[in-house]
């Protein structure tokens, strides 16, 4: 896209992602799992420019999450 101060980009997130919990069932026994998973994430996003290191983001995709809004700082 041809706007000033605005940077798009899309990608892909492969890896693996790791879960773990623990609970309490009615006779207050307790139990707890963890398991690994593949992961496969897609999503597209922009990132504008107020300044040369400050910017606003917004992602869209599916996998790690549905949104994703920040602030991001150019070191």
């Amino acid at each position: 896209l041809k706007v000033d101060k605005l940077d798009t980009y899309g990608g892909v997130a492969v890896g693996l992602r790791f879960q773990s919990y623990k609970y309490y069932d009615f006779y207050n026994k307790s139990a707890s799992t963890s398991t690994a998973h593949p992961l496969f994430a897609f999503y597209v996003g922009g990132r504008n420019y107020f300044s040369e290191k400050f910017a606003a983001f917004g992602e869209l995709g599916y996998g790690l999450g549905y949104l994703t809004i920040g602030l991001s700082l150019k070191l």
